[in-house]
């Protein structure tokens, strides 16, 4: 059984990936105000880059679709809290397109590419941002932070997925007392 790390989840829990979870730790309405705080920087990316280089919307558009498609089927799907609600909508989202998956485990390198390709389009559309000026960017830059720090405080703390390094639990790609 792992140490509790965090201070959050009772000592006698088993929610780590892989135990089961009947209800989720976060606090009332997480889920509903992180996807919003870290929609508001894809949005904004999303209106510099139909205002100063359409052109590159085909890749800001392929990146969320593979976030929204590819990641979720080796993140969420595999996930104990897939079709409920959890740090974000996307347990919920996820279970209305795509089937569980029993026969894989969740693991580390699945948020490491969930977190990669979300960075990614957060910096994609960066130059057309600062082409829109100083206050654009300011707004940009801080929705970006706003939201990640939102997800961090609100949803990374609580959850008890030990395999993503965002967990306080996780220590170099293993639960604690393993």
């Amino acid at each position: 059984m792992e140490e509790q790390v965090s201070g959050e989840l009772p000592p006698d829990d088993d929610r780590a990936c892989g135990g089961a979870a009947q209800e989720g730790p976060w606090p009332p309405h997480t889920a509903y105000l992180t996807t919003s705080l870290m929609a508001v920087p894809s949005l904004l990316g999303l209106y510099a880059l139909l205002r100063k280089a359409p052109r590159r919307l085909p890749i800001f558009a392929s990146l969320w679709v593979a976030i929204a498609t590819a990641v979720r089927r080796v993140v969420c799907c595999r996930c104990d809290y897939y079709g409920k609600e959890c740090s974000t909508l996307m347990g919920q989202w996820t279970a209305m397109l795509f089937p569980r998956d029993e026969d894989n485990p969740l693991t580390a390198e699945a948020f490491q590419l969930d977190f990669l390709l979300i960075g990614a389009s957060f910096l994609y559309p960066l130059p057309q941002v600062k082409a829109m000026g100083r206050r654009y960017l300011a707004l940009y830059l801080a929705s970006a932070l706003g939201g990640a720090a939102a997800l961090r405080r609100l949803g990374c703390r609580y959850c008890p997925n030990a395999v993503c390094f965002m967990n306080p639990a996780y220590r170099c790609g293993s639960v604690e007392g393993d």
